[in-house]
């Protein structure tokens, strides 16, 4: 997996991941561990491009909640609690979408994965990387 961060200015800086290959057991802390360098870096806003993105296994979601708690100033899950972190995904993602992260651009099936975990309810999904900047 390969993990680009960049950094958009709009109404305020947002922070862009760009994540390519597949998110898995394997590599899911290292997009956290990205994720925490930008807010460590004082950007408070960002957009996860999965555009690159060929597969998110249930620790790629772990993942995508974990920023999303990241940006809202929480500590991330804890991985070492295993399926207890999944858990936390599904009773976490409460009943409005996140206003600190947005996904742009997934592949149909990393979108379906999205879908099918209710992600897509969570998380507000663009295909224009200017439109999910200027959501914020």
């Amino acid at each position: 997996m390969e993990i680009r961060l960049t950094r958009v200015e709009g109404m305020e800086p947002v922070a862009v991941l760009a994540v390519i290959g597949n998110v898995d057991a394997a590599h899911y802390q290292d997009l956290i561990a990205k994720a925490k360098e930008a807010y460590d870096g004082g950007l408070r806003r960002m957009v996860i491009d999965l555009k690159g993105t060929t597969y998110l296994s249930s620790s790629g979601l772990v993942a995508l909640h974990s920023i999303a708690l990241l940006f809202r100033g929480h500590e991330p899950l804890d991985s070492d609690q295993g399926w207890a972190s999944l858990h936390a995904v599904s009773s976490g993602l409460g009943d409005t979408p996140e206003k600190n992260v947005k996904l742009l651009d997934p592949q149909p099936n990393v979108a379906k994965v999205l879908e099918r975990s209710g992600m897509t309810a969570y998380f507000e999904v663009y295909t224009d990387l200017q439109k999910a900047v200027e959501a914020f």
